[in-house]
């Protein structure tokens, strides 16, 4: 089992409003912008974030817990996976223009992200805005994580975020660094403060 969240957490009203797709739609409201304040207060980490970045990594927060919505006790690990691939991949900003690889969007993803049926033959192709739609693109994730690697709760972070992006063997370490697993837990622990963190090599011990 994961790590057990800490009883220091700052837990979030249950109701929040919905953030639209806007980084910065944070900024009005007041729940929101106490939240930022009491996790910058509380992690270095978080404080190196700008107020773009933390609003983008909220939308992929948002996202991720509406994949979760029959499956609750699912979301901050999920969260926490996905606010780790945004800020590996992206430094958490929704990148439209695509590189080399085709990919775009917060969690980089390409053309043929996901795509292999169970025989390894290409189903279709992704266009760019449905990879630049955080939503689609979180629920999309959580699609692969529970097809492809159905015990993705009891692993590392690392390895799940390594499996899900498929990135070249020489750059999985860029799913370890300690800020990015120390904003994850931050954020998700503040709004699923009850449930258990990703297991982390890099960061065995709960978020304090």
């Amino acid at each position: 089992m994961g790590n057990s969240s800490s009883s220091e957490e700052q837990q979030v009203p249950s109701k929040l409003p919905d953030l639209g797709d806007n980084v910065l739609s944070w900024k009005k409201h007041s729940a929101y912008v106490t939240l930022v304040e009491k996790i910058r207060e509380k992690s270095p980490a978080v404080r190196k974030l700008n107020d773009s970045q933390i609003g983008a990594l909220f939308l992929c927060r948002q996202a991720a817990d509406e994949a979760c919505s029959d499956a609750v006790f699912d979301r901050r690990k999920f969260a926490e996976t996905c606010l780790t691939i945004a800020q590996a991949e992206s430094s958490s900003r929704n990148l439209p223009h695509e590189n080399h690889a085709t990919a775009v969007g917060i969690y980089q993803q390409t053309k043929t992200f996901g795509q292999r049926d169970i025989k390894g033959h290409w189903k279709e192709t992704l266009s760019k805005e449905t990879r630049l739609h955080i939503k689609e693109s979180t629920g999309r994730i959580y699609r692969i994580m529970n097809n492809e690697q159905k015990d993705w709760r009891d692993k590392d972070i690392v390895d799940v975020c390594y499996r899900i992006q498929v990135c070249e063997k020489e750059n999985k370490g860029i799913y370890s660094d300690k800020d990015r697993i120390e904003v994850s837990r931050t954020i998700a622990g503040a709004f699923y403060p009850d449930q258990p963190s990703m297991k982390s090599r890099t960061y065995p011990e709960p978020t304090r």
